[in-house]
């Protein structure tokens, strides 16, 4: 390598012939500033300076602030940087959406937050004895302790911010993270950036003469063109459609079933649904029940039952489509959600983390068939490291994503482990809909309060882990029968106390959805038929009651399947009055 004061150059000819296959982007917070007076492009290294101060007029510092934003949310270099812009900009992340963005106004609550987190990195690096950033990216395979962390400020920094900036500095170079902010009199920043109104610059360095250059910049004009082209661009034009309730008669998955049975005990045995009079197995005799023995049940049941679990914030919510929803969200990238959300969830439900290596089978098999089925050494080695850096940003932009727990640390646990065997994890307090309703129903739903089966079956918004990707969630078939088990078990354990009016007030339209509910997860649950068909009978609606009655015979006929003694005692039962088609669907 040859090289003076100010410019150096390597001779290709010496490179190695071969390089470790490391995808980690060496200098992510590298950001063109301008051009020399001779007209070369100056690029400064923001990782190496640490913090930058700009002075000028306010029009001045806010267009060279503006460039530096955009430069970075967009910088093919940056691979997995994390952009703070505070104060500023408001409108960058969603219309670039490349889930490196985050915007805020509050600059006291980045600054701690990110002080917290780089805090915990330098102590990861310090335990592996990494001596520095650039140490670790030669070491590590992955980006998590290595992403910078970049925060560009555009209000004046305040004392106490100015100390919180220097506390962070006092780890570098061992951390990624950067700050560039606005001069005055609190700030205490080594480099400067002195710009007049019309973009020329002085670049003021510790130890080196000053640089004179034009400075990239931005008018409001020029951002907010870009933001509208960026916007253009990245946004789906088609807009989202609002999810439909389906009804009895719309549902698409057939499978197994394990019925918690509304047995002959509930059988319809009057045509009358005023006296609403059902067989009970214990003493097999007629009971009848009216409103007011069931108020008074219902006031002796309820008067010892436990409250209910206080909700937490439900981060995974698996019980229908998939959806995540950070405590602290940090930059979300649109265009990746659903994988990111996926990924979220495999580890919600792993209870002792996901390797990499399983991870990036589960997530991506495709690729990794790409991979073992390449016809070259060389096409294998390129399969692969393309495979890697996927993985490695998605982990990026979902720990970005999910951000910190109620008690700051970081959602997706950072490890620190060089040899990357060390399986992802979540904070413990990361939980999901799952894990509320095995807090709920923590017994036989027979032996579960009213109220708490209540509270489960509302999280239900449709059959577990929806989505209209076929290749999503495969990992999750055997967790999502054991999931529709459950619901249709609390289901129709629900719908028979409404409709006998057990520990509940008889409400036939409440067991009737609560019906609805486990057959929108379980379609050929003939438990929740015979409840739903039972409820609607009494409710004197014949017209839904027949096509109940059709549906589900529709069902078990495409099933090829007999119907439960149960299912046949109750349509027999309807068979005797005038009002039903029982003998074949219509």
């Amino acid at each position: 390598m040859q090289s003076d004061d100010d410019t150096w150059m390597v001779d290709p000819r010496t490179f190695p012939r071969s390089t470790p296959d490391i995808d980690v982007s060496p200098y992510p917070a590298l950001t063109a500033m301008g051009t020399s007076d001779d007209g070369r492009e100056l690029m400064l290294n923001l990782e190496e300076i640490g913090h930058l101060s700009i002075t000028g007029t306010p029009t001045a510092t806010a267009n060279v602030l503006r460039a530096m934003a955009v430069e970075l949310a967009v910088s093919p270099l940056a691979d997995s940087l994390h952009l703070n812009v505070v104060g500023y900009c408001s409108d960058l992340a969603d219309a670039v959406n490349t889930g490196r963005i985050t915007h805020s106004d509050n600059t006291d609550e980045v600054l701690t937050r990110l002080a917290r987190h780089l805090e915990r990195d330098a102590d990861i690096l310090d335990e592996n004895d990494i001596e520095s950033i650039a140490h670790a990216r030669s070491v590590y395979e992955t980006s998590e302790l290595t992403a910078p962390e970049i925060v560009l400020i555009s209000d004046p920094l305040t004392a106490e911010q100015t100390e919180i900036l220097a506390a962070i500095a006092q780890n570098a170079p061992r951390i990624a993270f950067a700050a560039v902010t606005t001069q005055n009199s609190n700030t205490r920043s080594d480099w400067t950036l002195d710009v007049a109104d019309d973009g020329t610059a002085t670049l003021v360095r510790p130890g080196i003469a000053s640089a004179q250059l034009t400075v990239t910049t931005l008018d409001e004009t020029s951002y907010d063109s870009i933001v509208s082209l960026y916007a253009t661009t990245t946004h789906d034009p088609s807009p989202a459609a609002e999810p439909q309730a389906a009804d009895f008669g719309d549902f698409g998955w057939e499978g197994a079933r394990l019925d918690f049975d509304i047995t002959t005990e509930n059988l319809i045995t009057s045509a009358d649904p005023a006296a609403f009079t059902v067989v009970r197995n214990d003493d097999n005799v007629f009971e009848e029940n009216n409103s007011e023995t069931v108020g008074d049940t219902e006031t002796e049941t309820t008067a010892s039952e436990p409250d209910v679990p206080t909700t937490p914030h439900i981060w995974i919510r698996v019980l229908g489509e998939p959806t995540l929803t950070p405590l602290t969200p940090g930059s979300t990238d649109r265009e990746n959600s659903r994988s990111l959300t996926e990924i979220a969830a495999l580890l919600a439900f792993s209870d002792d983390g996901v390797p990499a290596t399983e991870l990036t089978a589960k997530m991506w098999p495709h690729d990794v068939e790409l991979v073992n089925t390449a016809s070259t050494e060389a096409e294998a080695k390129t399969a692969k490291v393309r495979l890697r850096s996927r993985r490695n940003q998605a982990v990026t932009r979902l720990r970005s994503w999910m951000g910190d727990t109620d008690t700051g640390d970081a959602a997706l646990i950072k490890s620190g482990d060089k040899t990357g065997r060390t399986p992802l994890r979540l904070h413990p307090s990361v939980t999901t809909d799952w894990d509320y309703w095995n807090h709920l129903v923590d017994a036989h739903p027979a032996t579960t309060t009213t109220e708490r089966l209540q509270a489960a079956l509302t999280l239900v918004t449709g059959q577990p882990f929806t989505s209209d990707d076929p290749t999503a969630y495969r990992w999750a078939d055997h967790t999502k029968q054991e999931m529709i088990s459950a619901i249709t078990d609390v289901a129709e354990e629900l719908a028979g106390r409404y409709i006998r009016g057990e520990q509940v007030t008889q409400d036939l339209d409440a067991a009737g959805k609560a019906a609805q509910t486990g057959l929108t997860v379980d379609s050929a649950h003939e438990g929740c038929w015979r409840a739903a068909i039972i409820a609607t009978h009494f409710s004197g609606d014949v017209e839904t009651t027949q096509t109940l009655i059709d549906t589900l015979k529709s069902e078990l006929d495409e099933l090829q399947v007999d119907a439960h003694p149960e299912t046949n005692e109750l349509l027999r039962q309807l068979d005797t009055t005038t009002d039903y088609r029982i003998g074949a669907a219509s």
